[in-house]
């Protein structure tokens, strides 16, 4: 259909810059076989330009609404058939949250299928050059598995004495009141953040077009044209009861994690590519409505000497004011020492004890933090290659 459309532009293009005459010659590009173009233009030469090109306008504008016609009826027997998985699932849905959402995860699965990616096909043992290299197909998962566990290592947390953490922070910082809901002074509570309204507002903040976590279902697909309201209430009440109840799918506890080659870095090295998380993007609308609904208040909490993580004041902020110090000081000849600090990874470094005491002192319900913690806190980790996901691995990182 696409290329009728663009054969329909090229046509309406060519009359208006060149007129009707332009239809009378057999080297246009438009007049190449599988259009059946040349065949109308033979068969009206003999009337004149002007009638030619009308006929091959009409031939154009005549296959691309058959086209549509026959797209439209597609869309109308998938939506029939994903009605039938809709009202099975409806009767599951009480007391089998999960099931339902596994139905309609697969329905709408076989609307989209997952592209390919450039894989590893041999890494070296324990990601050391100096161990020698592993390609058996049998053997790279195994070694992938090992790997990834090697690099949570650095995760474990030890040294770390969350109590001392609270002794600093009962004596240095400040303590805040609950948070209050962000579209009322109410206090905020997982049952009133859980709502119709914000699972839909958290679905189109969400980008598309990105790839699938284990589960294998996208935002794109949930709000693809076609898609019956019923699917999305009836996945919004799977979202709520599970979230409810602390207890999600298994395959949000599933991250595969996708190799990329980062330029100037050595390729055989997984610690040297860029490994992209591919979560299931259901914990991410959760994780968003969560976030929309409590974030307004906690902006207001942060401290000014952080300088950043709040709205319209990021890197780049920081950056004009270290700049426009620089070029005070240069107008004003005085030395100015800048201390670059590269904190490496710091998010997922952080303790995840360290910074649940945080997240309470700031004001967050337990009830809050009970469920990102039941969301993240058992997630294991499987790395992609040339020959399938990598064994399992358990991920310690924090935030």
């Amino acid at each position: 259909m696409a290329s009728w459309r663009a054969l329909l532009r090229s046509c309406v293009r060519l009359l208006r810059d060149e007129g009707p005459g332009a239809f009378m010659k057999r080297r246009q590009a438009i007049f190449h076989r599988g259009t059946g173009l040349d065949d109308v233009r033979r068969q009206y030469m003999r009337l004149g330009p002007t009638r030619v090109a009308h006929e091959v306008l009409h031939r154009c504008r005549s296959r691309l609404a058959y086209f549509q016609r026959l797209r439209v009826r597609h869309r109308r027997r998938e939506a029939k058939n994903m009605m039938g998985v809709i009202r099975e699932a409806e009767r599951q849905i009480e007391g089998a949250p999960q099931m339902a959402m596994e139905r309609i995860r697969r329905a709408l699965r076989r609307r989209k299928a997952q592209g390919g990616n450039a894989a590893m096909q041999r890494v070296f043992r324990r990601d050391d050059p100096d161990r020698g290299t592993v390609s058996n197909p049998l053997e790279v998962p195994v070694a992938l598995g090992q790997i990834g566990s090697d690099q949570q290592v650095r995760f474990y947390g030890e040294g770390v004495c969350i109590s001392a953490f609270q002794a600093f922070a009962d004596c240095f910082c400040a303590e805040w009141p609950a948070v209050r809901m962000a579209d009322s002074d109410e206090q905020w509570s997982l049952g009133a953040a859980l709502g119709y309204k914000a699972f839909k507002s958290a679905l189109h903040r969400m980008r598309r077009r990105k790839a699938v976590g284990a589960d294998g279902l996208g935002v794109d697909m949930l709000l693809a044209p076609g898609v019956p309201e019923e699917v999305l209430q009836l996945y919004f009440q799977g979202l709520r009861c599970c979230a409810l109840q602390k207890e999600f799918p298994q395959a949000w506890q599933r991250v595969i994690y996708v190799l990329l080659v980062k330029p100037k870095k050595d390729k055989r090295l997984v610690q040297q590519r860029r490994d992209i998380a591919l979560m299931a993007q259901g914990m991410k609308v959760l994780g968003q409505m969560l976030l929309m609904t409590a974030f307004h208040d906690m902006e207001s909490r942060l401290a000014e000497e952080q300088l950043g993580w709040t709205k319209a004041m990021g890197a780049s902020e920081a950056s004009l004011l270290l700049v426009l110090c620089l070029q005070s000081a240069r107008r004003q000849r005085r030395a100015v020492y800048v201390l670059y600090v590269d904190l490496k990874t710091f998010f997922p470094a952080v303790h995840r004890g360290v910074a649940t005491t945080s997240e309470l002192l700031k004001g967050l319900p337990a009830s809050f933090t009970d469920t990102i913690g039941a969301l993240f806190g058992e997630l294991t980790g499987e790395y992609d290659s040339a020959h399938g996901l990598g064994d399992p691995f358990r991920i310690y990182m924090g935030v």
